[in-house]
């Protein structure tokens, strides 16, 4: 019987058995992880629901924004309405281009993920948008299992029955993480390209559904060349699916990298770090307050508040202007009066040491050129001064004290300068 087939035939044999016992034992799981899900079928009810994290606003008493309290997720919930439908187009055609037709799953994507899985090779790819979002709320996606993926498949199901394509659509885009500290594509937005999401370009678009994959290996701050290679193939499959028109694609692109691209901005610039914040002595003020009243009851790094405060911005950037004009002329004055000590030092305390110099005959604290006359004053400091200083106490003589005192204040102003 072996005679019968070629070692190509045997291998494609045991390959097709293996996927047939593989699909077995997968619908039999399936189903059984289904029916044991049933006795939780209660949470299906609040399919849909999400309470993410929330910077929470600190207005002044015009309502203007001074500031903005958050932890580690920066994020800000936006229709999907209210989105360009490039950035639809972008995300479906970068992440799963059969989303509109299918019903939460790919069948061809879950045989290659689970195939992957069984061989121990990388997984990427297999999940459809509905299933990554069912893995982010009734999975661990930190685990590469079939039961992992079995799980997110029966609630993409649900998903699928109780929401629209475009609630899941909304859902994925205000959840999503973009790297840099930014949740959500409003967010993202904000701080990549200083604008709101609603004013996404086709490039901008597409620079941003490709931070969905892999954030950290794409992002266009840290790594720009990598960024624009994606971004470009991402922006001709668009032209290939009849997305956009040739022209609208380089028009695009070319304007983004020319443009809107900022070849200077920080590599480690996080959406934490470039918090702004009009009045943050204040602000910290209103955060202790905070601390203080919502002990134990709401979090304001995550439950999005909105804190009315008596502050007036007007009158706050009035007195930051005076406290900066103060400061310049305190800078100016120190400065005048750092020259007048040094002017004062040379007139009296050069005679002084040339005095001891000959006096004593110490050819150490003689100067004459401008090198010995720093030598001088380097060994005054540290020789001479300590001693004058030491006779003043020791014959009560408020004139050697004085001499003293300016002769630390002057080594003192050096040493700064």
């Amino acid at each position: 019987m072996n005679m019968l087939f070629t070692k190509k035939q045997k291998l494609l044999l045991q390959i097709f058995v293996a996927l047939i016992t593989f699909l077995t034992l997968l619908s039999g799981i399936t189903f059984g992880v289904m029916f044991a899900l049933t006795r939780n079928i209660s949470e299906s009810n609040s399919i849909g629901e999400y309470h993410p994290s929330l910077p929470s606003q600190i207005l002044d008493i015009h309502g203007n924004l001074i500031t903005e309290f958050f932890s580690d997720e920066k994020r800000e919930i936006i229709p999907i309405d209210e989105l360009p439908r490039h950035l639809i187009q972008a995300l479906i055609t970068r992440e799963d281009r059969e989303f509109f037709q299918h019903n939460g799953f790919s069948l061809k994507g879950i045989i290659r993920a689970a195939w992957k899985i069984m061989t121990r090779q990388y997984v990427s790819g297999g999940s459809t948008i509905t299933q990554q979002v069912a893995g982010k709320h009734y999975a661990d996606r930190s685990q590469k299992t079939i039961k992992r993926k079995i799980v997110e498949l029966w609630w993409a199901l649900q998903l699928e029955k109780t929401l629209s394509k475009y609630e899941i659509l909304e859902l994925y885009l205000n959840e999503s993480y973009f790297g840099h500290n930014t949740y959500g594509v409003e967010a993202a937005s904000q701080f990549y390209f200083r604008h709101s999401a609603r004013d996404l370009t086709i490039a901008e678009s597409a620079i941003l559904v490709i931070q969905l994959a892999n954030p950290a290996r794409y992002s266009p701050i840290k790594y720009p060349a990598r960024a624009r290679v994606i971004q470009k193939e991402v922006i001709n499959q668009m032209v290939d699916l009849n997305y956009i028109t040739r022209e609208e694609a380089e028009l695009s692109f070319n304007e983004y990298w020319n443009k809107t691209y900022d070849p200077l901005r920080s590599s480690s610039e996080t959406a934490y770090l470039v918090k702004d914040d009009k009045a943050p002595y204040f602000s910290e003020y209103i955060r202790q307050e905070l601390e203080d009243i919502l002990y134990g009851s709401l979090d304001y790094f995550r439950d999005g508040l909105v804190v009315h405060t008596t502050l007036d911005l007007k009158y706050q950037q009035k007195a930051d202007k005076y406290m900066q004009d103060g400061f310049i002329s305190m800078n100016k004055t120190y400065l005048e009066n750092a020259g007048t000590r040094t002017n004062f030092a040379d007139k009296e305390f050069l005679p002084i040491v040339e005095a001891l110099a000959l006096f004593f005959d110490l050819d150490s604290i003689r100067s004459a050129g401008s090198q010995d006359k720093k030598l001088a004053y380097d060994n005054y400091y540290e020789v001479v001064n300590p001693a004058i200083n030491a006779l003043s106490f020791l014959f009560d003589s408020s004139d050697l004290r004085f001499i003293s005192r300016m002769g630390q204040a002057n080594q003192a102003g050096k040493i700064k300068r």
